[in-house]
């Protein structure tokens, strides 16, 4: 019996973490399959889903300084913590969905509610997040 929800709980996990590793190919399959120029934003994915080497705070005392909030290993630690986080929880909490594209689908959501609710927990701390190419 508790092989089987290890079983189960690694297979949730494994789609997951194949959802999240693809967010890089996010916009050449949205121009693959709908071809259409609105998908453009889709290109800024990665930096979003993986927020943490683009935070910088204001330096109030030089008008339009920026300070570098996290190094980058610091920054790669907390992007890989905080995915490990969110697969393991997505993992338990999806224990009882047994069709493998409700999983896809509900991990493709759960990403998109993360990335959604990590730029306001940031705006909070009072740091911004600056996108490479804007």
């Amino acid at each position: 019996m508790k092989t089987d929800i290890v079983r189960i709980g690694a297979k949730r996990l494994a789609i997951f973490v194949a959802c999240v590793a693809s967010i890089p190919i996010w916009p050449y399959i949205a121009v693959a399959f709908w071809k259409v120029a609105s998908v453009d934003f889709l290109f800024f994915a990665p930096q979003i889903a993986f927020p943490y080497h683009g935070i910088f705070t204001s330096d109030l005392n030089i008008a339009g300084s920026h300070v570098r909030t996290f190094t980058p290993t610091v920054a790669t630690w907390l992007t890989i913590g905080q995915w490990i986080l969110v697969a393991v929880l997505f993992a338990a909490a999806t224990i009882r969905v047994r069709r493998t594209g409700y999983l896809i689908l509900l991990s493709l959501v759960t990403i998109a509610l993360v990335i959604f609710a990590t730029h306001p927990v940031i705006n909070l701390c009072g740091k911004t997040l600056f996108l490479d190419g804007l």
